[in-house]
């Protein structure tokens, strides 16, 4: 289905996601959507939107870090003329326009307390009153959140309403960061240039080598993140292939260009790493050896060690 498909990844954690979002889409219930910026959240929200009861209703997405103070209620739950300065007409509200879809309320915890205890009340009694008004209209939505917090703490430092959460955090689905699914990189980079511009006629390609660089770097901004370092490729690149040298990595955290090497990384990410290579090697390891710059024996080895051909991986040479 397109929808999944558009989520790329074939580790066991998008596997995962993926089967989540089939069991969540067809529940209808209020769902919460963990995971660090830039990992994909609303895109996991728009697969359960389309795969959904209420894939033909709207689908409205509310950052609600970016709600004007003061004006929150209003822009949530609509406003009727005259009900406060400037109200000239009648406004629906956010909410309201979801009517018979879902609506997707990102960075959850930047919520304002008093929103939290209309929005309590608008899904426990499925109706909805704007501001200024005498009469409440029947209500009928489902919400589905999205955080990079940790929601039992917020609830906890007295951030985060604890009956809201429970009405919100019915099904959750944790979407894993990038470095904790390297293997899905190179298909995640064919995945991203398939929608970059190139020449026509002419798919965008990338080179081996430049596959291996990208898998050397934290990606700390995830699939967000690498979407910018493949733009910003690609300008470089212009008409020809993508090489390693037009590859330009974001500082981390210390200042230092990211350079962990096979050797430096953990045991779960090296695994992640040799069988990522694979797939950018089509499963011959001879090749895959090579990019990883380890000896064959050595390769067969770590294939043995980790399991590697026992998911499905199978590679070719000895």
């Amino acid at each position: 289905m397109e929808a999944i498909r558009d989520l790329v990844g074939h580790s066991d954690a998008m596997t995962e996601v993926h089967e989540q979002i089939r069991i969540f889409a067809a529940a209808d219930l209020n769902t919460t959507i963990i995971g660090e910026t830039g990992v994909g959240k609303e895109r996991v929200a728009r697969a359960i939107h389309a795969l959904s009861r209420r894939a033909a209703g709207p689908f409205v997405s509310i950052n609600c870090a970016n709600l004007e103070p003061g004006l929150m209620d209003s822009q949530l739950f609509g406003h009727v003329a005259g009900a406060f300065t400037d109200a000239k007409k009648p406004a629906t509200g956010l909410l309201l326009e979801a009517q018979g879809g879902i609506a997707f309320l990102d960075e959850l915890t930047e919520l304002h307390a008093s929103c939290q205890a209309k929005l309590l009340r608008v899904i426990q009694e499925k109706e909805l009153r704007p501001v200024g008004g005498l009469r409440s209209a029947q209500l009928d939505i489902r919400v589905i959140s999205a955080t990079n917090q940790n929601l039992r703490q917020a609830v906890r430092a007295g951030r985060f309403r604890e009956d809201l959460y429970h009405r919100l955090v019915v099904g959750t689905i944790n979407v894993p960061p990038l470095r904790d699914r390297l293997s899905d990189l190179p298909d995640l980079v064919r995945h991203i240039l398939s929608r970059l511009p190139s020449a026509p006629g002419r798919p965008r390609e990338i080179a081996r080598r430049a596959v291996a660089k990208l898998l050397t770097h934290a990606w700390t901004g995830n699939v967000r993140e690498l979407e910018n370092v493949l733009e910003l490729a690609a300008a470089y690149a212009g008409a020809d292939r993508i090489d390693a040298r037009h590859i330009r990595l974001p500082e981390d955290e210390e200042g230092q260009a990211s350079r962990s090497s096979l050797a430096a990384v953990v045991r779960s990410a090296e695994r992640a790493h040799i069988a990522a290579m694979l797939r950018a090697a089509h499963w011959r390891k001879a090749e895959a050896a090579a990019l990883l710059g380890i000896a064959r024996t050595t390769l067969n080895r770590k294939i043995e060690e980790y399991g590697i051909e026992k998911e499905g991986i199978r590679a070719v040479g000895s």
